[in-house]
């Protein structure tokens, strides 16, 4: 049988061995490698010593070979096996246990280890959760330059915009299993699985841009709680739900629907404790243009009827926001590479500042407009933020905007047919009939169809915010450096073009604005008012001077304009 290399290796060496040329020859083995290791790269040793120190522990490793028997003789083991006989008890079944935990005690069998039986969460029910915490009408993305989280991912930071829940956990919990009743899953789970970039609003310094009508009727709520029996004013979810036979009928929410007409009176009125006794509530006012939160005081009587002469209104403004949430997430859902949804908004003012500034230069800073919009493509969407000197957010700089992102869109997806355009409804900037009239001529234009949808009034929070905020951050970050100088918007693109190629940047300049307000001027001058304006939430464009109003989105109640 031919031997092995083993063997020859090993018959090589007793032979030099039985000549005395062994020694002789290691000593000259250990020359040729000290040169062979001296004349290796860098990197080369690297792999060399990485190799040379797995060669190493193999051969550590097959040199660990412990004895069959620690013990000299069979009669001192026959000493040692007779000692621990004796002390292991009588019971076959003890014995065994005993000896088992011993032997898994010692290495010689896999301890046991107990593994706790879980119902395991789908992929899919995580990420159904993770996108109901991250939708806008859930919880609302954060606008400032400084609202942001920075999370550990994989080992690697990443930088998210802050977005705050709009409910406490139970309230979204419950909000979560009446959308997916399929879904079983616990409150603590839920809870659990919220993204670190969506925080409890508790956990804010300073909460602002919330809704006034929300607001207020949740004032009245806190104070009233203790004086009404069952839990109707527990929280708002609670005391809509208490109002009306169905929160998902405009009948109903409209105050127009005859069998739950008396059902304040008998979830809120019939249940007060002591009409008589005095407390204090709190309510935002209006107050010489000035928004104040003024304290008032009185009985719970007085306090339920305040109370009341705000339901109407806020069981609207709760039905328009939840019906205008849901068709815009549906709109998202279905856009591709031929209908597409826009959201649009103007970011709050960049202020010119300078790094190492001067006291008196703190109060005399210059401001630049940020219009930022988001377009939801299916597979790709874009990201725009338009910067300007001019801080008047007017129609004819509105125009200018659009009219940029729908020619960007077009140039990226030669098939679009569609755009639904989706904004909050500030009058001074959207919501009048200069900006319906324009679009219907814009989509005479461009060959488009065009429409526009509004939020609910202070619900028009979203990704936009995100956008605004996260240009404004780059660009305070260089400028604290005290590399770059911002002085102007033209500067502001420049700069964060430099740090990011995701966001489409690029200026909005005086000359664009009166280019468009040369051309616009005299077909605004002759457009007539549209009816219930600051009341419609829907405006879809039939043809040149002709729209389609909807006071919500899945109405089927509809008005037609001609301009």
């Amino acid at each position: 049988m031919a031997l092995t290399s083993a063997e020859k290796q090993k018959r090589y060496r007793e032979n030099l061995k039985a000549k005395g040329l062994y020694k002789t020859m290691k000593e000259q083995n250990a020359t040729r490698m000290k040169k062979f290791r001296h004349a290796l790269t860098n990197e080369e040793k690297v792999k060399y010593n990485k190799k040379h120190s797995l060669t190493q522990k193999k051969y550590r490793d097959q040199k660990k070979l412990e004895s069959e028997n620690s013990f000299s003789s069979k009669q001192s083991l026959g000493k040692a096996l007779k000692k621990v006989t004796k002390v292991l008890p009588r019971d076959i079944g003890k014995k065994k246990l005993v000896i088992r935990s011993l032997a898994q005690t010692i290495g010689i069998l896999p301890r046991h280890t107990h593994q706790r039986i879980t119902r395991k969460i789908s992929t899919e029910t995580q990420d159904n959760i993770t996108a109901f915490y991250c939708r806008d009408d859930v919880s609302y993305q954060m606008p400032g330059k400084r609202d942001t989280i920075v999370i550990k991912e994989n080992g690697n930071k990443s930088v998210y915009q802050k977005r705050i829940l709009l409910y406490n956990i139970r309230e979204a919990f419950e909000l979560f299993l009446a959308e997916n009743p399929g879904i079983s899953i616990a409150r603590t789970t839920f809870a659990e699985m919220r993204p670190q970039h969506v925080v409890v609003k508790s956990s804010m310094a300073h909460r602002i841009c919330v809704c006034v009508y929300h607001e207020n009727i949740s004032l009245l709520l806190s104070s009233l709680s203790k004086h009404i029996n069952g839990s109707s004013c527990s929280d708002l979810r609670s005391f809509t739900s208490a109002l009306v036979c169905d929160d998902s009928c405009y009948e109903c929410m409209a105050s127009k629907c005859s069998s739950c007409k008396n059902y304040f009176n008998l979830h809120i009125t019939n249940n007060i404790v002591d009409p008589t006794v005095h407390i204090t509530w709190y309510q935002w006012k209006h107050i010489n243009g000035y928004a104040k939160k003024e304290e008032q005081s009185g009985t719970v009587e007085q306090c339920v009827k305040l109370l009341f002469s705000q339901v109407e209104s806020f069981l609207l403004h709760v039905f328009i926001k939840r019906q205008q949430s849901a068709y815009f997430e549906e709109s998202k859902s279905t856009s591709d590479d031929t209908k597409i949804v826009v959201q649009v908004d103007f970011s709050e003012n960049y202020s010119i500042k300078e790094q190492d500034e001067i006291q008196s230069a703190h109060w005399s800073s210059k401001s630049i407009s940020i219009f930022t919009a988001y377009a939801w493509c299916g597979s790709n969407n874009f990201s725009f933020a338009l910067a300007s000197d001019n801080i008047n957010h007017d129609k004819f700089f509105v125009s200018c905007c659009i009219k940029y992102i729908v020619e960007k869109l077009k140039q990226e997806l030669p098939m679009l047919e569609e755009i639904s355009f989706f904004s909050d409804g500030a009058g001074s900037q959207f919501k009048q009939r200069f900006l319906f009239r324009n679009l219907t001529q814009m989509s005479n234009y461009y060959n488009l169809n065009f429409s526009w949808h509004f939020f609910a009034t202070s619900h028009g929070k979203g990704v936009v915010d995100g956008l605004g905020g996260t240009v404004k951050r780059i660009v305070w970050l260089q400028v604290l450096t005290n590399k770059v100088r911002c002085e102007n918007a033209s500067d502001f693109i420049n700069i964060a073009k430099t740090k990011t190629r995701v966001i489409i940047l690029d200026e909005i300049t005086q000359q664009h604005i009166d280019l468009s307000k040369t051309q616009l001027e005299y077909l605004f001058q002759n457009t007539v008012a549209v009816k219930d304006t600051q009341k419609l939430h829907s405006v879809h464009v039939i043809r040149t001077d002709v729209i389609e109003c909807r006071l919500y989105d899945y109405s089927t109640a509809k008005w037609t304009v001609f301009f």
